[in-house]
């Protein structure tokens, strides 16, 4: 951080309420600030100040700059997702990139990267389609949020650690963007059209009236509509012996 932004900080800090404030403390915290640019720094202790009662100690501001850096789905919005796509598509749930309609054998595509790590901590997809005993138990979603409070921790590790490095240096794949999952990305895009063949008529769409012959117009409007519709429907194949005798009760 620069100098001057630094300071800033650091008068945020000490107005907070919490223990006296030394050459110590302020010794510490400016270790810290020393390593972040400006915007880590600054988004860091204005969350502090808005939300937290008490000054955080220095492991903490460091580790809500990790949150702040790299937002993640809960333990419950993340097992959501997990039960909904395996409910959705099974075991065959990675997209194909040529035919959008097609589905292959893998995990389907997550709202954010930490979501598959966690399914693999718990056995994998194929585990969690064949109800693995890691994903099912300790209460139906239990063991799942129980792991996955595990690789959360560890990826924010990860992020803070990443922080102290330039922008260019660091793991684009640990501040990847969180989307949050929705249900309605479960559907499926629409059908492409379908090609139309040089010298085929165009499929019909239901909403044209098809033309009646004339000599089957004359011959039902003398029938009643009982008849009319007996006429009209399928028949099935009459018993032998017995089919000119309803072909004359049809006439």
């Amino acid at each position: 951080m620069q100098p001057k932004a630094t300071a800033q900080c650091l008068a945020l800090l000490r107005a907070m309420n919490g223990p006296a404030w030394d050459d110590s403390q302020q010794a510490l915290y400016e270790f810290l600030l020393d390593t972040w640019d400006d915007e880590t720094g600054r988004a860091a202790v204005r969350q502090a100040v808005l939300a937290e009662k008490w000054r955080p100690s220095v492991a903490e501001l460091r580790q809500n700059a990790a949150r702040l850096a790299s937002p993640l789905p809960s333990a419950e919005a993340a097992y959501a997702e997990v039960t909904a796509k395996e409910r959705r598509y099974g075991f065959n749930a990675r997209r194909d990139p040529d035919r959008p309609h097609v589905f292959l054998p893998g995990e389907p595509e997550w709202s954010h990267p930490i979501v598959g790590r966690a399914v693999r901590w718990c056995g994998g997809w194929r585990g969690v389609c064949a109800g693995d005993m890691q994903f099912q138990a300790g209460g139906e979603s239990g063991a799942f949020k129980a792991v996955y409070e595990k690789v959360r921790q560890e990826w924010l590790r990860e992020v803070a650690a990443q922080l102290s490095l330039p922008a260019a240096e660091r793991d684009p794949a640990l501040f990847a963007p969180y989307a949050p999952f929705e249900g309605a990305s479960l559907a499926l895009p629409p059908p492409p059209p379908r090609p139309q063949h040089a010298g085929l008529a165009a499929p019909r769409t239901g909403a044209e009236e098809v033309p009646m012959p004339a000599p089957l117009r004359e011959r039902l409007a003398v029938m009643g509509i009982g008849q009319a519709r007996q006429y009209l429907s399928p028949q099935p194949p009459p018993l032998r012996g017995e089919g000119e005798k309803d072909r004359r009760e049809i006439r």
